[in-house]
């Protein structure tokens, strides 16, 4: 299991795992993914001296050919497949707050797939 937990401002620096999916249940999250063939991403996470929000915003990896910026809101689900890099940032003031999994799904419990399809398990709304 994942839990991810932050206030405006803080982040995850740039880095990739198995495939991993993200239900945000408060505030709101940046996000770039950057495709698992970008042979230096290793020497990417040097631009912006280890801010997770400087390097999301950062205007050279952006520019990275299959590169991807997007929004994810309180209630939305993001899945990322297998070694795709990614970094996040918290947007909003107050606190964010998100769970999910990864690896492989077959020893997710229900409630992994109810949040993952979006349903927010009962005592979390």
């Amino acid at each position: 299991p994942i839990i991810s937990v932050g206030w405006e401002g803080t982040g995850s620096l740039l880095h990739r795992h198995e495939r991993t999916w993200l239900y945000l249940a408060s505030g709101s999250k940046e996000w770039l993914l950057l495709p698992p063939v970008v042979a230096d991403g290793e020497a990417l996470k040097q631009l912006t001296n280890d801010d997770a929000c400087a390097f999301v915003r950062h205007q050279q990896p952006r520019s990275i050919s299959g590169a991807m910026h997007c929004a994810q809101s309180a209630g939305d689900v993001v899945v990322l497949p297998q070694d795709w890099w990614h970094a996040t940032c918290n947007d909003r003031p107050g606190l964010s707050i998100a769970w999910g999994a990864q690896g492989d799904s077959t020893a997710w419990t229900p409630v992994h797939f109810q949040a993952r399809s979006g349903e927010v398990p009962r005592g979390f709304d």
